[in-house]
């Protein structure tokens, strides 16, 4: 049914068709060579490998064509769209619509030097139990191996995922900052991490940054670095000068840009803060860079943050985890 009201898809990901095609035509072949081994000769000291494709190669072939063929034809005429970003959410073929409040980030990820998007919950147990049995184990093996919900890519549209990374990163970060659920803002200190209802948005982050505030070593450093790399981050617009203003601190001498790693997290900080930017980790980092910052300092209000120098950042700008002492 038509919803009048609801605005056109931000944008639409189809299935990859000529990936469709070249399943068929690759194992067709495998098919074909497996069916002419059967005919093939073989002497008495050929292994038993041989013999069995000789004797039984037929068999192999034509279930390997029939299978692979089928699983083609059906990518082929799928007419579902891979995935769908709209202001309701993410929807994903197989999984169905993951609204946008249950995403933490929306990131690029590298699998064997192929580029995959990856969508990260807030709460996995949440987005789970509003799905299927079979959809849910699959997101919980995902979050275990890969710490997303779900993964999309080089098999659904060939090559493209940074492409179409780079298209919606900007627009996933709007959307995931205007479902943030808000806390409440009568408190005016900035200890307002005493409640156990107070915490970052990621649950990942902040985990990560209370283990390095516990333990500041390289393992826990080079968590929260992976952590940074597909982290969005929410700024201050001072609205002064020209171009980009954002709110920065000085700290012993040192010129810092407020980041804070979601909205309420920088509210915290500054209830004045109504105009608030919202930048996906690329365009964060080379922005700092831009400027004459010597650094960022992270959730200044809690409840667990610190400093980035610059040094860092221009590491993390080229997607590289930064060198520890």
């Amino acid at each position: 049914m038509i919803e009048p009201n609801k605005p056109a898809p931000f944008l639409v990901v189809p299935a990859d068709r000529f990936g469709a095609i070249k399943i068929i035509v690759l194992f067709a072949a495998f098919a074909v060579l497996s069916v002419a081994s059967h005919f093939g000769q073989v002497d008495e000291y050929a292994g038993w490998i041989s013999r069995l494709q000789h004797d039984y190669g037929w068999i192999v072939g034509g279930v390997l064509f029939t299978a692979f063929a089928m699983l083609g034809v059906r990518q082929a005429i799928n007419n579902e769209p891979v995935l769908v970003f709209d202001t309701d959410g993410i929807s994903v073929s197989r999984i169905g619509v993951i609204p946008w409040k249950h995403i933490a980030a929306v990131t690029l990820q590298k699998d064997n030097g192929l580029s995959v998007i990856a969508i990260i919950p807030r709460d996995l147990e949440a987005l789970a139990a509003s799905r299927s049995e079979k959809v849910a184990k699959r997101m919980r093996s995902c979050f275990k191996y890969y710490g997303c919900a779900c993964r999309v890519g080089e098999g659904q549209f060939s090559g493209k995922a940074k492409t179409i990374f780079d298209k919606v990163a900007n627009f996933a970060a709007e959307q995931i900052a205007l479902a943030a659920p808000l806390t409440n803002d009568t408190d005016t200190d900035h200890e307002w991490f005493d409640g156990t209802d107070r915490h970052l948005y990621d649950p990942e982050l902040e985990a990560a940054l209370n283990a390095v505030v516990e333990d500041d070593n390289r393992e826990n450093r080079e968590a929260v670095y992976r952590i940074l790399l597909r982290t969005s981050f929410s700024l201050k617009d001072t609205g002064s000068g020209s171009g980009t203003s954002v709110a920065m601190l000085v700290e012993d001498g040192h010129r810092l840009i407020v980041a804070c790693s979601d909205p309420n997290a920088l509210r915290k900080w500054d209830k004045s803060a109504t105009d608030i930017l919202v930048a996906p980790p690329k365009l964060f980092f080379d922005l700092v860079l831009s400027s004459d910052a010597d650094g960022v300092v992270l959730n200044p209000a809690g409840p667990v943050g610190g400093r980035i120098t610059r040094r860092e950042i221009e590491y993390l700008s080229r997607g590289e985890i930064p060198p520890t002492e």
